[in-house]
C-alpha cells in the first residue's frame, strides 16, 4: 500500500505546513515533491466510501469473536463436543458458515420490532410492553425463553449501527468480505484451513442454522484431515528460504495452499 502510505505522509505535511513550514518543507523534499509546501493546494478529502467502512468493522468484529472461541477452546471452556477437543491434539480447520437471511422465529420478532419502532415515533417502547405483543405470537411458542434476549440483541445494534439493525438481510457481501480476506482469517485464527458456507448448505446442522443470522457468522472448529506431508526445498543458494514443510489435506485447493505458504513466509 504505498500509494495510500505516501498519500498520507503528504496530507499530514500540508496539515501542518501553517504552524510548522520548515518541518512541512523538509518533509515535501524527503518525498520527492518538487513544488514547495506553501504553494500546495490545502488535501481535498476524497467521497467516504460507507460500504467499506461497514465491510472493515464486519470483517473485525468477527474475527474477534472468533478468536475469543478459539481462545476458550485452548482453554477447555467451550460447550458440547467441542469442549472435548484440546488445541493441543492436531492442526485445525475451521468452517464459517454465513446466514443469507434470519430465521423464521427472528425475522418475525425483527417485523414486529420495526412496526412498534416506527409508531413509536421511532423509538422502541418498554421492554414489558414489547414482550406482551410477543409472547403471546403462535409462531413464537416455542422460542418464548429466546425472544427477549434477543430483542435486547437487537436494541443494542439499533443503537450502535441505526436503524439498519432491523433489516432482514446483511447490507455487505459476507461471503465476499471473507473471501478475500481468507489468508488473514488464517492467520489470525491459526488454523489450517478455512471453509466459508452458506447455512443452507446440507452440512449446516439444524442447531447451526438457529445460530447463525446476518453479520453474526457461525464458527465451527474441528481436526483437520490427516494429509500428506511434503518438504519444499528451493535450491537457489544465498536464499532466506530455504526449507517448508507443507501437509496437503484433502479439500485443500491451491489458493489454500497459496495463503498457507504466505503466512508461514
Amino acid at each position: 500500500h504505498e500509494e495510500l502510505v505516501m498519500r498520507f505522509i503528504r496530507v499530514q505535511a500540508l496539515l501542518i505546513a501553517p504552524i510548522c513550514p520548515h518541518v512541512a518543507e523538509h518533509i515535501f523534499s524527503l518525498i520527492g515533491e518538487n513544488a514547495s509546501v506553501l504553494d500546495s493546494k490545502w488535501p481535498v478529502a476524497g467521497e467516504v466510501d460507507k460500504y467499506l467502512i461497514k465491510s472493515s468493522a464486519y470483517l473485525m468484529d468477527t474475527a474477534h469473536t472468533f478468536r475469543i472461541q478459539v481462545k476458550n477452546l485452548s482453554q477447555n471452556t467451550g460447550k458440547g463436543k467441542e469442549s472435548k477437543m484440546k488445541l493441543g491434539d492436531g492442526p485445525l480447520k475451521a468452517t464459517i458458515y454465513i446466514a443469507k437471511c434470519y430465521p423464521p422465529w427472528q425475522a418475525i420478532v425483527l417485523q414486529k420490532l420495526k412496526e412498534m419502532y416506527e409508531l413509536s415515533f421511532n423509538n422502541f417502547p418498554e421492554n414489558k410492553l414489547i414482550a406482551a405483543e410477543l409472547v403471546n405470537m403462535e409462531e413464537l411458542s416455542k422460542y418464548v425463553k429466546r425472544v427477549m434476549p434477543f430483542v435486547q440483541y437487537i436494541k443494542d445494534k439499533v443503537a450502535s449501527t441505526g436503524i439498519s439493525a432491523l433489516n432482514l438481510t446483511s447490507e455487505i457481501d459476507e461471503m465476499a468480505v471473507l473471501s478475500e480476506n481468507k489468508s488473514y482469517l488464517l492467520q489470525t485464527l491459526n488454523v489450517e484451513e478455512v471453509r466459508l458456507l452458506y447455512t443452507d448448505d446440507p452440512s449446516a446442522s439444524e442447531n447451526i442454522k438457529q445460530e447463525t443470522s446476518p453479520c453474526s457468522p457461525y464458527l465451527k472448529l474441528e481436526l483437520a484431515s490427516p494429509g500428506l506431508l511434503i518438504k519444499l526445498i528451493n535450491p537457489q543458494p544465498n536464499c532466506p528460504h530455504f526449507k517448508k514443510d507443507v501437509v496437503l489435506r484433502d479439500g485443500v485447493s491451491v489458493s489454500d495452499l497459496k495463503n498457507f505458504l504466505n503466512i508461514k513466509n
